[in-house]
């Protein structure tokens, strides 16, 4: 077999990463080759979204694209909390009776949690999603659970002159279109574009695609490196995007919330390096994780501390109220496994996130 027949060797199923994506239209017309068992939908406003009515061994989407909680309230006073955000607040890594959103309502059982993550968001599209879709929904709380996702897209593409929003848009479902069509023609050359433009537009759905095909000397890491070879560091003008960018979207949510009459909370990220003791299977994740990114575990963590502090300082100038999980000694001081790798967290991980979050939502109501 010669090296371009082996070039196009499908891909195998049975290495799939469980939370894989594949895309959709809206009438459930395949337009990706990959055969990711997490179904994403195109949409107007987020570039995607989750496909409703799926169902895998880990994860169950309803008929209106949230992923399940478990057991909803069915209390005459109960509230109704959403919980915005990207992959963690899907709950990536775990099972639908371990996500943040399933322990919420598992420490207030008043409370009635739609899981509005979706892979791969940041927070321009959670704004978008929150004022087109989920205000219908007549929330009566509104949780962000982001950052990560909002500097780590500027990381990643730290080496391209323009800095800008590299979001999902219509210039997304464009390219989506354009590429599909050309399927009828060259199944390999569109296929090859198709996973640079989402790559390019999602850093996590990038992360995924690579555990997926298990092709990491295929996915070179030359476009995080300068040009001369060597490592390239975020420049101060692109972070100080990333962080205006981010409490700006959270200023306007705060705002639109308050205009309705919601209470809004904005829940920062954990990463795993703001832990201070790290197990074994958690620096092995790190590992991995610095193999795909390169230079992530040399300048990652440290940034993302940066870009934190700075976000904390323009939240509070700006009257948003937020929690930093991470920085709390129930999180940062804890022992055993919290992460499943150095974004997502695990059961306990997310066990205990939902705890501080409830105990913040109940000193807010408080006041």
């Amino acid at each position: 077999m010669d090296s371009h027949a082996q070039k196009e060797k499908p891909l195998d199923p049975s290495n799939l990463h469980p939370f894989a994506p594949s895309f959709y239209t809206h009438d459930r017309i395949k337009i990706s080759e990959q055969p990711g068992p997490l179904k994403l939908v195109l949409s107007p406003y987020t570039g995607y979204k989750n496909l409703p009515r799926q169902k895998t061994a880990l994860f169950t989407i309803d008929s209106h694209g949230f992923r399940i909680t478990g057991k909803e309230s069915d209390h005459p006073n109960s509230q109704r909390v959403i919980l915005l955000g990207g992959s963690s607040a899907f709950g990536q890594e775990v099972k639908d009776d371990e996500t943040i959103a399933f322990f919420l309502h598992q420490n207030n059982p008043r409370l009635k949690v739609i899981n509005a993550g979706v892979v791969g968001f940041h927070t321009a599209q959670e704004l978008s999603s929150l004022v087109t879709e989920l205000v219908h929904y007549r929330p009566d709380v509104v949780v962000a659970y982001d950052g990560w996702n909002d500097l780590f897209i500027q990381w990643l593409i730290r080496d391209q002159k323009e800095i800008g929003d590299h979001s999902f848009a219509f210039r997304m479902i464009e390219e989506l279109l354009i590429e599909n069509y050309k399927t009828r023609v060259s199944v390999k050359r569109s296929f090859d574009q198709l996973m640079k433009i989402l790559m390019e537009r999602s850093a996590v759905l990038s992360f995924l695609q690579e555990k997926i095909a298990r092709l990491k000397q295929k996915f070179s890491n030359t476009h995080l490196l300068s040009r001369k070879g060597e490592l390239k560091e975020i420049e101060p003008e692109r972070l100080n995007f990333a962080v205006e960018q981010y409490v700006g979207n959270l200023k306007e949510m705060k705002e639109f919330c308050e205009s309705q009459g919601i209470q809004f909370l904005v829940v920062i990220q954990p990463e795993l390096e703001r832990k201070s003791v790290k197990t074994k299977e958690e620096m092995e994740s790190l590992r991995e994780f610095d193999q795909i990114f390169s230079g992530y575990a040399s300048q990652f963590p440290k940034l993302y501390e940066l870009f934190i502090q700075r976000s904390k300082e323009r939240l509070q100038t700006m009257g948003v109220p937020f929690l930093d999980i991470g920085s709390l000694p129930e999180f940062s001081g804890y022992r055993g496994r919290l992460f499943a790798d150095p974004v997502h967290t695990n059961q306990m991980g997310n066990a205990i996130a939902a705890k501080l979050i409830h105990q913040k939502l109940t000193r807010l109501k408080k006041r």
